[in-house]
């Protein structure tokens, strides 16, 4: 095994479809709670000084439950980088591109990303409602002349 990038769990049973599933959801989950979170014109979302916490929470969630199986890439470039990186430059041993994994981090967030994006655009948005325009307030002369 190596610290620079992901790979499967010394409990990997060589189910390629677990693994793949892992990816495809996390990231659909991270994706789908990121445009839930920002989303300020259709949901009353937390302010923005709060989005990165509340990212963090969805990363930390979706750690917890799908990080087991593969060490919760769900971002191509956080698993990427790290595997070019010592392809090109770790001797000995190296087990970067050594079998097949290294698609699973890769490709799978990809089409979690795009489903996540899809769903919510497509399935969730149009459901929301959108905000109501406020009424109009009366202004200068109007005003002064309501007493009367």
């Amino acid at each position: 095994k190596n610290v620079f990038y992901t790979g499967p769990s010394k409990y990997y049973d060589g189910a390629w479809f677990n693994l793949y599933f892992a990816e495809f959801v996390g990231t659909f989950m991270l994706v789908l709670l990121i445009y839930a979170i920002v989303d300020n014109i259709r949901n009353i979302g937390p302010g923005a000084n709060l989005w990165p916490f509340m990212v963090g929470m969805a990363v930390l969630a979706i750690g917890l439950s799908l990080g087991g199986p593969t060490g919760y890439a769900i971002n191509p470039a956080r698993d990427l980088g790290p595997r070019l990186f010592s392809g090109i430059f770790l001797s000995g041993d190296n087990i970067a591109f050594k079998d097949s994994y290294f698609l699973v981090p890769i490709i799978a967030p990809l089409l979690g990303g795009v489903a996540g994006a899809f769903f919510y655009d497509f399935l969730v948005k149009p459901m929301l409602p959108l905000p109501k325009e406020p009424e109009p307030q009366p202004r200068g002369a109007d005003v002064a002349h309501e007493g009367d």
